[in-house]
């Protein structure tokens, strides 16, 4: 049986906006999927990862993640971290399952507090992201979303107001209207009043790395 380990993510904000944070990411699912183990030694994937990725040390790779391998991964949703019987930190990857073993789900998150905000969400490539008091929704593309609500809302918000402002052939209320979205998701960041974001996922792969608070309906 393998222990508990301690909370070391109290202040360990990720990244996942940052290009090698991406590509960490990548490489470490593609090490993960090609080892047959359940449970895989952590200290070697970081050596391996190390050097795979052009670092010259462990500290050089670390600074780029922002904190240490551990928080890296435990930050992370499709992967569980722990020690073993023999004091060894392993981690378990949680693959994509096929879509015959689907279990549809909905996650609920009453955000009440902007430190809520830096929960990671792993956003399948199915799933809509709503927040419905605004009738805003960020819906499924074919593509994955691993990152914090606070990148999720800002991007959302930047991408918005650079389309408005590019688009010239737009009328003039439809850009007010977009931009006016993009200026309530910014101000959603401040937390000034609670609201709720909504996950919906048809696959039930949907999940974020610390599922506090996180109501979840079948």
């Amino acid at each position: 049986m393998g222990r508990e380990l301690p909370e070391t993510n109290a202040t360990y904000h990720l990244n996942l906006g940052h290009q090698e944070v991406d590509r960490t990411i990548e490489e470490l699912e593609a090490i993960c999927k090609e080892t047959p183990a359940e449970w895989i030694a952590v200290e070697p994937i970081a050596e391996l990862l190390t050097r795979e990725l052009g670092y010259e040390d462990r500290g050089e790779f670390e600074d780029a993640l922002g904190g240490t391998f551990q928080q890296f991964l435990e930050a992370l949703p499709m992967f569980t971290v722990k020690t073993d019987e023999k004091d060894r930190l392993v981690l378990h990857y949680i693959p994509e399952p096929e879509e015959s073993a689907w279990k549809a789900r909905t996650l609920k998150l009453h955000v009440t507090s902007s430190a809520q905000l830096w929960k990671v969400l792993l956003k399948s490539a199915h799933a809509d992201l709503d927040i419905p008091h605004m009738g805003f929704g960020k819906y499924a593309d074919g593509k994955r979303i691993i990152n914090t609500l606070y990148n999720i809302i800002s991007e959302s918000a930047f991408n918005l107001d650079s389309y408005a402002k590019a688009d010239t052939s737009m009328s003039e209320e439809h850009k007010d209207k977009i931009l006016d979205c993009a200026k309530q998701l910014n101000a959603l960041l401040d937390v000034n009043e609670p609201f709720d974001i909504v996950v919906t996922d048809p696959s039930g792969q949907s999940e974020y790395s610390d599922m506090t608070g996180v109501e979840t309906e079948a």
